[in-house]
């Protein structure tokens, strides 16, 4: 809830962050399970992304870090 990536495997972080890091533009898709869900390893924070597709309008919360850093939300 607080604007964190998280992931399982450190690997897939170390993958994932090289990906990021040599992009235009972040995409995430995600369904709104995995924003209740704790992991391990944390990827970065929300403002590693520009547009965050997911099938339900996320809490409150979430919603005011998705707006603080102008990441653009589509629900599918």
């Amino acid at each position: 809830m607080d604007g964190s990536l998280l992931e399982f495997d450190y690997y897939e972080v170390r993958t994932k962050r090289a990906i990021i890091q040599n992009c235009r533009c972040v995409m995430l898709v995600t369904d709104h399970s995995k924003c209740v869900r704790n992991s391990m390893v944390n990827l970065g924070n929300i403002n590693l992304i520009d547009y965050l597709f997911t099938d339900q309008r996320p809490s409150p919360s979430m919603m005011k870090l998705i707006e603080q850093y102008d990441v653009q939300l589509e629900l599918c």
